[in-house]
C-alpha cells in the first residue's frame, strides 16, 4: 500500500511535523518536494494507522478542505479547540455539528458518517486592530473632517456668536496645521504605543494646540466653545468611528441626523438683556 501526503501550502510553517505509518516515522522528502510518498506492507485483513500532525500559524482563518470539487468522505471527525471566544465561520465553510464552550474558548466538532460536499470546514479568527490601515483611512478622510471643522468655525464667526471679531484667514491656516497634528502624530506613534493610547495622546496634543492658539487670538471662552468643542466632534469622534469597521458611515450619519431638531436660531440668536 502506498501513502501519499500533499503539503497544503508551500509558503508557511510546519512546526513539530510528524508523519508515521504503522508507528514508523516516514523519511522527510528531498528539498523542494511538495509531497511525501511512502509504502507499507499489509497482510490480508491487516490495518495500519497513518498519523500526520504539525503546528502552524495563521493570520485570519483556518480551513480544512476535502479536495477539489464535490467530494465524498466517510466516518469523518474533526475536533478544533480555540483559545478565543469570538468564533466565526468563513464564507463557504460548514459550521460544526457540535460545539462546547470552555474557559478559554470553544471545542468545535465536525462529525459525519457519510458526507458528500463541495464545502470546506473552517474557523475565522477575531481580527485585532491594525494601526496601519486605520491611520491610512483617517489620513485619507482628514480633509473631510477639516471641511466640517472650518464650516462650523465660519458659521459661528458669520452669525457673531460672541463680541470678538471673526478669525483671520491666516488663523485658519495655522488651525489647519494644529488640526493635522493629530493625524501626523497618530501615524508615527501607532508603531510604538498601543493604538488606543496613541489615539488619546494625539487627541490631547491636537486639541491643546487648537485651544492654545485660538485662546491667544480670541480668548479662552471663544477657544473652548467655538473651536475646541467643534474640533472634538468633527475630528475626534469622526476619526474614532474608523475603529468600527463597517459602521463608520452609519455613525457619521447618525451624528448628523441627531442634530436635525436643534433650534439653531435660538442657539445663535441674540441673548435677552
Amino acid at each position: 500500500m502506498y501513502v501519499e501526503y500533499h503539503f497544503p501550502a508551500t509558503h508557511t510553517l510546519y512546526d513539530n511535523f510528524a508523519f508515521l505509518v504503522k508507528g514508523q516515522e516516514v523519511r522527510f522528502p528531498s528539498p523542494g518536494a511538495d509531497r511525501i510518498i511512502t509504502s507499507a506492507e499489509l497482510g490480508p485483513g491487516e490495518t495500519a494507522e497513518v498519523v500526520i500532525g504539525h503546528k502552524s500559524s495563521g493570520l485570519d482563518r483556518w480551513a480544512y478542505s476535502f479536495g477539489e470539487g464535490v467530494t465524498r468522505v466517510r466516518n469523518f471527525k474533526l475536533v478544533a479547540r480555540t483559545d478565543f471566544k469570538d468564533v466565526d465561520f468563513p464564507e463557504g465553510c460548514v459550521s460544526p455539528t457540535a460545539k462546547e464552550e470552555t474557559d478559554e474558548g470553544w471545542v468545535l466538532t465536525w462529525q459525519n458518517k457519510d458526507l458528500v460536499t463541495g464545502y470546506r470546514l473552517g474557523v475565522e479568527m477575531p481580527k485585532k486592530l491594525n494601526p496601519g490601515p486605520i491611520a491610512s483611512r483617517m489620513s485619507f478622510f482628514a480633509p473631510v473632517s477639516l471641511l466640517f471643522f472650518f464650516t462650523v468655525l465660519f458659521i459661528t464667526s458669520a452669525v457673531k456668536v460672541s463680541q470678538v471679531p471673526p478669525l483671520h484667514p491666516m488663523n485658519y491656516f495655522f488651525l489647519a496645521a494644529a488640526f493635522f497634528a493629530f493625524h501626523v502624530l497618530f501615524a508615527y506613534l501607532a508603531d510604538h504605543v498601543e493604538i488606543h493610547v496613541t489615539f488619546a495622546i494625539s487627541t490631547l496634543v491636537s486639541c491643546l494646540l487648537v485651544f492654545a492658539y485660538v485662546a491667544l487670538a480670541r480668548g479662552a471662552r471663544y477657544a473652548l466653545f467655538y473651536a475646541t468643542l467643534p474640533q472634538f466632534t468633527t475630528l475626534i469622534l469622526f476619526s474614532y468611528a474608523f475603529f468600527y469597521r463597517g459602521y463608520t458611515g452609519l455613525i457619521i450619519t447618525f451624528g448628523s441626523v441627531a442634530t436635525a431638531r436643534v433650534d439653531w436660531a435660538a442657539k445663535f440668536g441674540p441673548k435677552p438683556a
